[in-house]
């Protein structure tokens, strides 16, 4: 039976490496047809920060800007950037302050877009030089914060371009809508949005946002199309031109949601065909391949082929000598009743949450700029660490028997296992190496270079949460080696990281709740389960905690926007 399931194992980790190796090539084979492009830096001419812009040289007279959503960098708009690019278009996005590799910051009233719409403004003209394109040869494409601040530009920008398509712009006209209470800006009472009309801006302007999206849902997308056409939806339809030959496009799409619009091969088709119509362009040049579809594909079978690859892996280890050769832990506890374990493990993490906060107000007191969701995790992790740690050592954790002598985790060991040491960080560095060419095909964000000193302050305090973690999980593995009790170990982890969507479920509203769930749920998953195969393999503790601090941090930290100290 063991021979057995050892075989059905080796052929599941064969198929998980075939999968990720073939579809990751399938993913650098469209890189390569986008390869002719130029990275290049521009300083802000107002706040003097360095703004990392990407242009992708075209074949045609024609070109689109396309701008991210908030918190998100250049890398993630990459499919509709491939798709454009690939019918010939020129292409140019960049970061915003305080967003991916660009420096700076942004204010904490995130909504007021003043300083991205000017900065659009200055890069357009930039890429006009490099493209030799004029204003009527360009179109603007944003979604979200993107699509609110390419809006913005054109309403004080004298130099209109061919169109706006616009894809779940974050502009909240519903007085039933209280995102506004969080973000700071009430947009009903902003001179620009209020001026907004059938001659404000003075372009074309075509609206797309799915049906299931609650950033702009059907009713506030509906308010803003009535906005721009001074009428009702009733009377003028979907489309609407006016009589200084603008037009008033809104269209809805069946079972989209607010991230997803992005990756959605219907809402960029849709894009290319309009930009089309901007330019006059006969649709019949517009010979529509989608790559779209087959990257999401790509992206979806390497996630698969790497939570197999680790399961697979794991199983197989499970009878190894080296579990036998590992140096007796001090940590010496057994699971009595797993009810009172999992109450105490709640408790400890509510007593976490004040640790977090005291840890983000040092931070300020410190006057450091804050990537708030990073600190978010460091804090929560670090605090529910120091409190379960505290409580194992004072034997205060119920539902347990046994000790620990704490003071044997501060000897130095008597020998350094370097053959292992040298196992365990190459096949880190390994994972590490491969990640960041896979979040750089545009599924996630890329880690930038700026954020180093943030990921080397932020990891030693995440570490402990994850080493309390890895000792748990040895404590529950010892009578029963099945995988999903070594979920267990991470419990407060999990609790920790469900309160940080349930608080941003209160800015994106419910579908934004389950969409966030999913994304932590792949990069949790990604995580434990990669903590789980480096546990079997490594005889350091300390070693493997920061590891997947490290780890989990460089897939955050790229996410979390860095926001102005507001104490300075």
């Amino acid at each position: 039976m063991k021979n057995k399931r050892r075989v059905i194992n080796l052929i599941f980790l064969v198929v998980s490496i075939l999968l990720i190796l073939s579809f990751f090539a399938l993913l650098l084979s469209f890189e390569v047809k986008i390869s002719d492009k130029e990275i290049f830096e521009i300083i802000d001419e107002k706040r003097q920060d360095t703004i990392v812009c990407t242009y992708y040289s075209g074949s045609i007279p024609f070109g689109v800007m396309v701008m991210q959503g908030f918190s998100s960098d250049q890398i993630s708009i990459k499919s509709i950037v491939m798709e454009f690019n690939l019918q010939g278009f020129h292409v140019l996005t960049f970061d915003y302050s305080g967003h991916g590799r660009s420096s700076g910051f942004i204010d904490f009233n995130n909504t007021a877009t003043d300083i991205q719409a000017q900065q659009i403004q200055q890069v357009k003209e930039v890429f006009k030089s490099l493209a030799g394109l004029n204003d009527s040869q360009i179109v603007l494409i944003g979604q979200s914060y993107g699509a609110r601040i390419a809006l913005q530009e054109q309403t004080f920008d004298s130099l209109a371009v061919a169109g706006l398509i616009l894809i779940g712009a974050q502009i909240n006209l519903d007085v039933e809508n209280k995102v506004d209470v969080f973000t700071g800006v009430f947009d009903l009472e902003l001179d620009w949005i209020i001026n907004l009309g059938t001659n404000n801006p003075k372009t074309n302007i075509t609206i797309l946002t799915g049906i299931w999206d609650d950033v702009l849902p059907p009713k506030g997308a509906l308010l803003l199309y009535e906005k721009l056409i001074n009428d009702s939806y009733s009377s003028v339809g979907s489309y609407y031109m006016g009589t200084n030959n603008l037009s008033r496009e809104l269209i809805l799409f069946e079972r989209v949601f607010h991230n997803y619009e992005i990756y959605s091969s219907k809402i960029i088709q849709t894009a290319i065909e309009r930009a089309a119509n901007f330019f006059g362009l006969d649709l019949e040049e517009v010979n529509y391949i989608s790559v779209t579809k087959w990257r999401n594909i790509s992206w979806l079978m390497i996630i698969i082929g790497f939570y197999t690859f680790f399961i697979s892996s794991s199983s197989l280890l499970n009878n190894r000598k080296l579990e036998n050769q590992k140096p007796r832990d001090s940590f010496n506890f057994e699971i009595q009743k797993a009810n009172k374990f999992f109450l105490a493990k709640t408790i400890t993490f509510f007593l976490s949450i004040p640790i977090m906060i005291l840890i983000s107000m040092l931070f300020l007191v410190l006057g450091m700029d804050l990537p708030l969701l990073a600190i978010s995790y460091t804090g929560l992790f670090f605090g529910l660490g120091i409190t379960e740690l505290l409580f194992y050592w004072k034997g205060k954790m119920i539902g347990i028997k046994g000790e620990w002598q704490i003071d044997t985790i501060f000897k130095k060991p008597n020998k350094i296992d370097f053959k292992n040491l040298g196992l365990i960080l190459s096949f880190f560095l390994v994972i590490l190496i491969f990640i960041s060419f896979f979040t750089h095909t545009g599924l996630w964000f890329f880690f930038p270079i700026r954020k180093i000193p943030w990921l080397v302050i932020l990891t030693p305090f995440s570490s402990i949460g994850f080493y309390i973690s890895i000792k748990q999980l040895k404590m529950i593995s010892k009578d029963k080696e099945k995988f999903f009790i070594n979920l267990l170990g991470f419990m407060g982890i999990i609790l920790s990281l469900i309160l940080i969507v349930i608080i941003l479920a209160f800015v994106f509203g419910f579908i934004g709740i389950i969409i966030g769930i999913f994304e932590i749920s792949m990069i949790l998953g990604f995580i434990v389960l990669f903590g789980i195969l480096l546990n079997k393999i490594s005889r350091n503790d300390f070693l493997t905690a920061f590891i997947l601090a490290f780890l989990l941090l460089w897939l955050v930290l790229p996410q979390s926007v860095v926001f102005r100290n507001p104490l300075y």
